[in-house]
């Protein structure tokens, strides 16, 4: 824990210190400024300028994967919302397809009581007629 208390000052003072040390020497060459750096200087100059580079071209790569999956998610989004109309649309078809299922059953029952009525009727009318028949050959 000592360690850390001592190493904490002693950054805090190399970073004002290094910092400060950035400043370049000013010099006027045929009314024209030109600056000045020590090659410790350029090299850290180097280093930041390759990391903001870095840094730029990590962001625009990284903006460039965010678009790509927004467009992803927008591309999921629309397939979903098809799909489920779709199922939506399918479900209406089962509906309407057990509906008329049950209507030709009802209309199939109503047929079987007709064919039974024709039957009873038919099974009447010739008993009626063996009756008549015999009644009438009898006298």
């Amino acid at each position: 824990m000592r360690r850390y208390l001592l190493l904490m000052p002693i950054l805090i003072m190399s970073y004002f210190g290094f910092s400060q040390t950035l400043q370049p020497k000013v010099i006027a060459l045929k009314n024209k400024k030109h600056f000045c750096f020590t090659t410790s200087q350029a090299k850290e100059l180097a280093k930041r300028i390759e990391i903001g580079n870095y840094n730029e071209a990590l962001v625009s790569s990284l903006s460039k994967q965010n678009e790509r999956l927004r467009f992803l998610v927008d591309k999921q989004d629309s397939i979903i919302t098809t799909k489920k109309e779709q199922s939506q649309h399918i479900a209406q078809i089962v509906q309407n397809k057990n509906e008329v299922i049950t209507a030709l059953g009802v209309t199939i029952k109503q047929k079987d009581k007709k064919i039974k009525r024709g039957k009873l009727h038919k099974l009447l009318l010739t008993g009626s007629i063996i009756t008549a028949t015999t009644l009438f050959i009898s006298k």
